[in-house]
């Protein structure tokens, strides 16, 4: 009979083919499941972030006065164009490709906050220059 120290031990150090395999698997799932979740929270955001913006707002005084404060500290460093408002282009009536071929209809494709913000630039920024 052999003694136990000629016996062939399981080596613990390294593991075999099939378990590094099955590891690698493993992480490769829990990275997909958690970048599978990270898609589904910004998936959520947008949706939330779409319904805010398809409706106009009222705009407080507090917006104004930011926006005021806004357009001053662009002005005074000398530059003359300041970016109010980004949204996704599902709020164009056309997914956006008037705006993107610069069509001059293309205020008439904007819905919710951005049209309100476009009308509020027509009606009252526009004019003072």
């Amino acid at each position: 009979m052999a003694d136990k120290a000629s016996q062939k031990q399981p080596n613990t150090l390294f593991m075999t083919a099939d378990e590094l395999r099955h590891y690698a698997d493993t992480i490769d799932t829990a990275r997909a499941s958690k970048a599978f979740d990270g898609m589904k929270n910004a998936d959520d955001a947008r949706k939330i972030l779409m319904e805010r913006m398809s409706k106009p707002i009222e705009v407080t005084d507090q917006m104004r006065a930011n926006i005021v404060s806004r357009v001053k500290a662009t002005a005074a460093e000398g530059k003359n164009e300041l970016m109010v408002v980004q949204f996704p282009v599902e709020l164009c009536m056309d997914d956006g490709r008037a705006i993107n071929n610069n069509k001059p209809v293309w205020p008439d494709t904007l819905t919710g906050i951005p049209r309100q913000a476009y009308e509020t630039w027509r009606d009252r920024l526009k004019p003072a220059g």
